[in-house]
C-alpha cells in the first residue's frame, strides 16, 4: 500500500485499525454508560490524544513519531452515603434499611409486634 498523509480520514489504517476501533468502542461505552445511569447527568468524555515528536534516532530531522491513545471517562459509579456507628473494637456498622438513620429500627423489632412466641 502506498504511503498515505496523516489526518482523521486516515486513522483506521495506523495499527491495522486497533486506534479507531478502541475510539469506535470508547464511544459506544460512554454512550450506554448515558443509557445505563441516565439520571447521572455529568459528562462522559471520549478524546484521541495523538502525539507527535522528533525522531532524531537516524540523524536526519524529516523523520517523526506519531502515536495515538484513546482516553475514555465516565463519572465513577457510587453508593449513596450510609450513617454508620462505630464500635470500639474499630468497626462500623450500618442499618441495610435505613440509609440515613443506623439507629432506625424496624417493625420486626418492636415490642408486641405479634412475633413473640408464648410458651
Amino acid at each position: 500500500m502506498a504511503r498515505q498523509q496523516l489526518k482523521l480520514a486516515t486513522l483506521p489504517d495506523i495499527d491495522g485499525g486497533k486506534l479507531a476501533a478502541a475510539f469506535d468502542i470508547s464511544l459506544d461505552a460512554a454512550i450506554q454508560d448515558c443509557l445505563d445511569r441516565s439520571s447521572d447527568t455529568r459528562a462522559r468524555k471520549v478524546c484521541l490524544e495523538i502525539t507527535i515528536k522528533p525522531n532524531p534516532d537516524e540523524g536526519v530531522t524529516d523523520l517523526i513519531d506519531v502515536e495515538g491513545k484513546i482516553i475514555a471517562k465516565v463519572p465513577a459509579r457510587q453508593s449513596r452515603i450510609y450513617q454508620m456507628q462505630t464500635h470500639p473494637t474499630g468497626r462500623a456498622f450500618f442499618n441495610p434499611a435505613s440509609h440515613d438513620d443506623v439507629r432506625q429500627g424496624t417493625l420486626d423489632e418492636a415490642k408486641g409486634d405479634g412475633n413473640d412466641k408464648k410458651n
